[in-house]
């Protein structure tokens, strides 16, 4: 059984509990596009498209990427968003700009430099909450099996509840719904979906010279390699399963 049916449940269960207004993490990627998929589907399976409305936030961070892999991701997304649009869901899209240097490295985080990207998504989704009047609000984060948020994830929500707490926020719950996830699970919905061609899976693919499918690699940095590792494993797994079947 896929892993991503665990995120289905968990995303599912929000809207038996009432939830209407959804916020997601979103950059156009593999995992944010997993959450928006699976909750349209929950939405379009439960009559509720008229009920419900999705919010994508995206943070916008200058950066060590070139220019147009910034432009790429917000095209990324336009045509992710088009898709539900043209399917009758309420979806709106949120751009908040950082001037912030988000860097990506395949060395192991201190506890102090790692919480830079996730609280600056903490404080971009609560400036949205003033945009969004929060009733029975639900926040998606895309964060996966093997991610560092996952492993700080009682630290992030303190941050969350704390900040909620100032601002006098209620009724709203934050859920990690695929932290059980794996990438290559992720990577094997989206295609299944027809959505892999549609997402941006590398952020630097185009600009550090590193061959995605693992030849003659050299990966500059961790997004790059979880994604081609998770790669080698489906194909590893295709191959073991042809070497099982039977000659007819």
């Amino acid at each position: 059984m896929s892993t991503v049916s665990l995120g289905q449940e968990r995303i599912a269960n929000t809207l038996k509990q009432g939830k209407r207004s959804f916020i997601i993490s979103f950059s156009g990627g593999c995992d944010s596009t997993t959450i928006l998929d699976i909750l349209c589907k929950e939405i379009e399976k439960n009559g509720l498209k008229d009920e419900c409305e999705i919010f994508l936030v995206y943070h916008h961070m200058a950066s060590f990427r070139q220019p147009n892999t910034l432009t790429r991701e917000c095209d990324s997304i336009s045509d992710i968003m088009d898709v539900y649009k043209n399917k009758g869901f309420r979806i709106y899209f949120i751009k908040l700009n950082s001037e912030l240097d988000e860097t990506y490295t395949d060395q192991e985080h201190t506890y102090g430099s790692y919480f830079v990207l996730p609280v600056m998504w903490i404080l971009s989704i609560v400036s949205t909450l003033i945009i969004i009047p929060p009733t029975k609000l639900q926040i998606f984060m895309g964060y996966i099996k093997g991610d560092d948020a996952i492993r700080y994830r009682k630290e992030l929500l303190d941050i969350y509840s704390n900040i909620f707490k100032i601002y006098g926020i209620k009724n709203t719950d934050i859920e990690f719904p695929l932290e059980n996830t794996s990438k290559e699970d992720i990577i094997l919905y989206l295609q299944k979906n027809d959505l892999y061609d549609k997402v941006t899976y590398c952020e630097a693919r185009n600009n550090c010279n590193v061959d995605i499918y693992g030849i003659d690699a050299t990966p500059k940095c961790n997004c790059c390699k979880r994604h081609r590792e998770a790669l080698l494993r489906i194909e590893n797994m295709k191959n073991k399963s042809s070497d099982t079947v039977p000659d007819v």
